[in-house]
């Protein structure tokens, strides 16, 4: 396995690509991640496979300095598009979550305005069938040919 290293050659650049020797066939083939998660670029690190994954750490970055940092990557494909799916689950859970977080905060805020508003809309409701119940009343004790409706 060669990850990352320094192309003296052409001026100084330091590589953050991976490359895996197949032993089959004694080629190598450039590991492509499939996140956004990329290699620091770093050169006389250290790195050590653990299973099925990669820890890479130390060694000096492209400003030739230190790189106090460690990263793990899983080379693992099976394992890899498993956590992929889970990671995509995750997202949507907690997209729903916020969903429902906003929609029940719209609707708390909601039923807030509808009951500072609602003490006038009820006195006038209650005003309004008061008056409807009223006229009714008004309305039966007066012949209907009598009948006036202008102030309904």
């Amino acid at each position: 396995m060669i990850c990352g290293g320094r192309n003296d050659k052409l001026s100084n650049i330091v590589l953050r690509d991976l490359w895996v020797l197949r032993l089959d066939d004694l080629e190598y083939s450039q590991v492509i991640t499939k996140s956004d998660v990329q290699m620091v670029p770093r050169y006389n690190h250290t790195a050590v496979q653990c299973g099925s994954k990669l820890i890479v750490f130390g060694g000096m970055n492209e400003e030739m300095t230190l790189e106090m940092t460690a990263q793990e990557f899983e080379l693992d494909g099976a394992l890899v598009d498993a956590r992929i799916k889970r990671d995509k689950e995750d997202e949507l859970r907690v997209q729903m979550l916020r969903e429902a977080a906003t929609l029940k905060h719209q609707q708390k805020a909601a039923t807030h305005s509808q009951q500072s508003i609602p003490l006038n809309r009820k006195r006038t409701s209650l005003m309004n069938v008061l008056q409807v119940m009223h006229s009714q009343s008004e309305v039966r004790k007066q012949p209907v040919k009598e009948l006036d409706l202008t102030g309904m």
